[in-house]
């Protein structure tokens, strides 16, 4: 989709911003013009009072912690794909 703008194959397009911040690097020519909603990360929803809730947030405060969230990005983004996420907090709270 970003060879094809750059390209000027394609006149604009709409992307998730885990895609858009690696791929901006690579396209410098290109400028976010229109943001669709404010920046959102990853988030989970529990129903009020559930019991998972404690457990959930010590996981992912241990996997914060440990390195598990930053070896997670990189397995799944690549070292270079990982670092504007990681950059931008994505490991941290």
């Amino acid at each position: 989709m970003f060879a094809a703008l750059s390209a000027g194959e394609v006149d604009a397009l709409a992307c998730d911003s885990a895609v858009v911040l690696d791929l901006m690097k690579q396209h410098p020519e290109l400028q976010i013009t229109i943001s669709l909603t404010e920046r959102q990360h990853i988030a989970f929803a529990l129903p009020k009072g559930s019991v998972w809730k404690t457990s959930l947030d010590a996981f992912l405060g241990e996997a914060r912690a440990n390195g598990t969230v930053r070896a997670f990005l990189q397995r799944y983004f690549g070292e270079e794909g990982a670092k504007p996420i990681l950059e931008d907090g994505g490991d941290e709270e």
